[in-house]
């Protein structure tokens, strides 16, 4: 056997076994990026929607607002003591 045709066929199946490594991180790649968009949609389903959280919100605004104005009180007590 010439050395030639040694190189060729260890080059080769270099290659080929390089190609096929390839070819499977590319197939991973895909299937992974697939994966994300269905995780990023089935992910969005729970989050609260900006309606529902100005809905929700606007009844605690109220409460928010007693609350710090109660703290501020407290804090302005403490300041001027």
């Amino acid at each position: 056997m010439e050395y030639q045709t040694l190189i060729n066929t260890a080059l080769g199946a270099t290659l080929a076994v390089a190609g096929w490594f390839a070819r499977q991180l590319w197939d991973s790649v895909k299937q992974l990026r697939m994966d994300h968009e269905a995780h990023r949609v089935e992910v969005a389903k729970d989050y609260l929607s900006k309606e529902t959280f100005r809905y929700e919100f606007d009844g605690w605004k109220s409460e928010v607002r007693n609350s710090f104005q109660r703290i501020f009180d407290v804090l302005d007590n403490k300041v001027n003591r």
